[in-house]
């Protein structure tokens, strides 16, 4: 008899008629794939994969109306318009479906937040009018405009509806138009619209009616909302559970969130320096407050244990989990086969949501290569011919490489010269913040132990070792060297570089002084503040971690403003003395920041001495990781496994 370990999440359940698997929902994550506001086939291949993955739904983002009327910035918006758009979102539906798993899409209007329709010059609209910071302006929407946006989200449903989605989510969360009316830090108006709780959830009541009535009892609807606003004047858990007490009967499923405002991106899009869950706190208080909806949970849950906890506990009906099946799609399957420890770990660090640069053009997962080339490459394709690789390194690109030429069905050799498996996370193991990232180096070193790899510690390579092995492949995976800085007093006793503060804990003193605020600067300064250090960060441009997405970024503002830590950009270091750091900051001044330890961080420099070697005694020699670009995890991961997908 097979035992479940998470009997809650993996309990199948009906709603009026439609059956659902387990307890997991797959809540919007949208990423710019249409074609002409229709999902393209990299879009349709994205959602399936998570569909095949047996999330018990899945749910497209962000559908939204022609013209200005839904566009929020153009990068993800699916227009409902014409044939093209019927046959691209049946194909999605049924795609889903095919699964055994319920299909999904998430009606949106961006209200203020909108962009200015194309060849139109239909302004955005709101529940009040005012002039945004960008100078557009914004109109107060009328009784007319009010009635046409209640349509606008019920023919959306209906179009949803028509091709084959069995229910949708109303997005009435966040920034969005329908909070821009429900909570009162955006609503001040003195109509029946505004003003009392009473007449600020009318508009959403009236959407939830009209799509009631044009969809029919059988057709489900699910309503995101935040279920406090965590700004000033914002709307309260109170009246969040007032709202659905009252509409209870007009939807299945309440979705709870938290969080208005782009500054606090961090509590909607949460990241590693949250907890995990964020929002149970508030499900909890709508299932305690007896709502007929089932209450589904979301907030950077990313494990199973801690969902089957909040399932167990009663504190909510069904988690919803988007970045962790976004890092392992499979998620779900593994969980119901007890392969727990096989899940690929999300690092809730939030880059599929992309940089400041390209935002949501280069959707990313630092784990999963895979993710957004669903349409065109397979997961692992089997090798023509089994080849013996040798690879050179075990860190995140080696033991990445490893595995998937393993499974490819190649002969492989780990050569490690250290004793132990890790390369450059191995200092997460002492991180207080980075749990996530200490699990995933963990889930590494498992699964190269599993497979039939060679694995050889405290082993150098070199001539001797690639003539005793003969490889047919090189893979070069030895990292990168941190760049010490040209600085006078920088080789003092009191300093030391950035991650030996990890393995040496007790050489760190009181106060710190880390010279480099780059995104590795600021997370380590944030750790040593987290455990009882006074951490003063410098950075010599104009700002901290620029490197960083703005979601991480904003998280590990707020994360800072509540510990001994500061930054100081524009802040040049000229000496390291025995008392601390001299600096010349933005006025011109030089001055002392006291130090007790100082601590650097300014790059690090790919060590390609290995690759050339190699190079003298194999054909096929394929550097990756840091020894090619220090960067990012993401870049180890990514270059690992395709230069294993490409060995012939």
């Amino acid at each position: 008899m097979i035992k479940q370990k998470y009997p809650h999440l993996m309990a199948p359940f009906s709603v009026k008629g439609i059956d659902f698997k387990n307890h997991i929902f797959l809540p919007p994550c949208a990423l710019s794939h249409v074609t002409y506001g229709a999902p393209n086939d990299l879009g349709i291949a994205y959602m399936e994969e998570k569909a095949r993955g047996g999330a018990a739904q899945v749910t497209q983002g962000n559908i939204t109306g022609p013209g200005g009327y839904g566009d929020n910035g153009g990068h993800f918006n699916r227009y409902f318009t014409n044939c093209f758009t019927d046959m691209a979102f049946t194909e999605l539906a049924t795609a889903i479906k095919e699964h055994g798993c319920v299909a999904s899409a998430e009606i949106n209007h961006a209200g203020f937040m909108a962009g200015l329709a194309e060849n139109s010059n239909t302004p955005p609209m709101s529940s009040m009018g005012f002039i945004r910071p960008d100078g557009v302006k914004v109109v107060q929407m009328t009784e007319k405009m009010i009635d046409d946006a209640i349509t606008y989200y019920a023919n959306i449903a209906k179009f949803l509806k028509d091709c084959g989605f069995q229910m949708c989510m109303v997005h009435g969360g966040h920034e969005m138009l329908i909070n821009q009316f429900m909570s009162p830090h955006f609503n001040r108006r003195t109509d029946r619209w505004g003003g009392s709780p009473q007449n600020r959830i009318r508009f959403p009541k009236m959407i939830l009616q009209r799509i009631r009535e044009l969809c029919g009892e059988e057709f489900l609807i699910e309503m995101r909302i935040s279920a406090v606003d965590h700004c000033e004047d914002g709307k309260n858990i109170e009246e969040s559970i007032y709202f659905v007490q009252e509409c209870g009967d007009l939807m299945d499923f309440v979705h709870i969130s938290a969080g208005c405002g782009p500054d606090k991106a961090y509590l909607t899009q949460e990241v590693c320096f949250q907890p995990e869950g964020l929002n149970i706190q508030y499900a909890q208080a709508m299932k305690e407050a007896g709502v007929k909806p089932l209450v589904v949970v979301m907030g950077g849950i990313v494990s199973p244990e801690v969902a089957e906890g909040f399932l167990a506990e009663g504190k909510a009906d069904v988690v919803a989990m988007a970045r962790a099946l976004m890092a392992d799609p499979q998620l779900p399957n593994k969980v119901r086969r007890n392969q727990e420890e096989d899940i690929v770990p999300c690092l809730r660090c939030n880059h599929c949501l992309g940089s400041n640069k390209t935002a949501f053009f280069e959707a990313k997962c630092m784990v999963n290569p895979h993710m957004a080339h669903e349409h065109r490459t397979r997961l692992i394709p089997p090798a023509d011919c089994s080849r013996k690789v040798l690879i050179v390194g075990g860190g995140i690109a080696g033991m990445k490489a490893a595995m998937t030429a393993a499974d490819r069905g190649h002969r492989v050799i780990l050569a490690e010269q250290s004793p132990e498996l890790g390369g450059a996370i191995k200092f997460a193991d002492y991180d207080s913040i980075k749990v996530q990232l200490k699990k995933y180096k963990d889930y590494l070193i498992r699964q190269v132990s599993k497979r039939e790899i060679d694995i050889r510690m405290n082993t150098k390579a070199g001539k001797e070792l690639v003539q005793k092995v003969q490889p047919d492949a090189i893979i070069v995976a030895v990292g990168a060297k941190p760049i010490i800085p040209d600085i006078p007093g920088i080789q003092k006793e009191n300093v030391m570089y950035a991650v030996d503060a990890y393995f040496q804990p007790e050489k760190v003193g009181k106060k710190v002084v880390i010279i480099g605020g780059g995104l590795v600067g600021c997370e380590v300064g944030a750790h040593l503040a987290n455990t009882g250090h006074l951490v003063d960060v410098l950075e010599m441009g104009p700002e901290l971690a620029p490197e960083d997405n703005p979601f991480h970024h904003f998280g590990m503002q707020a994360y800072w403003a509540e510990r001994p830590i500061l930054g100081h950009v524009n802040t040049k270091v000229t000496e390291v003395t025995d008392q601390g750091v001299k600096a010349v900051c933005e006025d011109g001044k030089e001055i002392l920041f006291d130090a007790d330890t100082v601590i650097y961080c300014v790059g690090l420099r790919a060590d390609t001495s290995v690759t050339e070697e190699m190079k003298k005694y194999c054909y096929d020699v394929v550097p990756v990781g840091d020894c090619v670009r220090s960067g990012r995890i993401v870049d180890a991961v990514e270059t690992g496994y395709h230069a294993a997908i490409d060995l012939a």
